[in-house]
């Protein structure tokens, strides 16, 4: 009964972690992710700040799912992971109720250019994080998770010039969006599409 108790205890925190991570490479959107933040202590955060942070997260709930031994959760954390690396926060996050106007337009002057650039090493990682994802979404049968991560790993190797590997992914996606069956097809075949279009595009350039 206690090791139940205690596993699902942790299943709760780890999505509570996740919740919260996702939440603010979206811009820090939910009541939660703001009070996350607030309670770290400083009233601005710059791009690299949120990189560090959701970052620290993400790890911290990818332990909590190997310690669970629930591969389906460590596969969406990795995919999460991987596009954090792709496609990391760009724009700072000023906690205005904590700060007077002369504060908010220092930080906004100060800070508004440090951020987390993205380089074709944060590709390389995002790659690596979105392989080992798709490793355990095949075996996890998570279609979703497989068909995201064959389109970003796709995506990677654009940002990258290696177009061989690009349309190989573009391709191998392809069917499997086929099976996700929600909403998320429709999304994802417009991806693979605009892809298609930036193959056509890179190779005749």
């Amino acid at each position: 009964m206690g090791s139940w108790y205690n596993g699902r205890r942790v299943k709760q925190e780890l999505l509570r972690i996740e919740a919260i991570a996702a939440d603010l490479h979206a811009g820090a959107r939910s009541e939660e992710g703001l009070a996350h933040l607030e309670a770290l202590g400083p009233k601005t955060f710059t791009p690299a700040d949120l990189f560090v942070e959701i970052l620290t997260l993400y790890r911290k709930a990818l332990d909590m799912s190997r310690q669970l031994g629930d591969r389906a959760a460590e596969a969406e954390v990795l995919y999460n992971l991987g596009r954090l690396y792709q496609d990391p926060p760009r724009e700072s996050l000023f906690l205005q109720g904590k700060m007077t106007d002369a504060e908010f337009l220092t930080a906004f002057d100060t800070r508004i250019g440090a951020v987390h650039h993205n380089t074709s090493e944060d590709q390389r990682q995002a790659l690596s994080y979105y392989h080992q994802a798709l490793r355990l979404a095949r075996e996890e049968n998570r279609v979703i998770i497989e068909a995201s991560c064959l389109v970003n790993i796709a995506v990677a190797h654009r940002h990258l010039g290696e177009w061989a590997q690009h349309l190989q992914y573009v391709e191998e996606a392809e069917p499997v969006v086929d099976r996700v069956g929600n909403p998320m097809c429709r999304l994802m075949r417009e991806a693979l599409a605009d892809e298609k279009r930036f193959h056509a595009e890179g190779r005749g350039s």
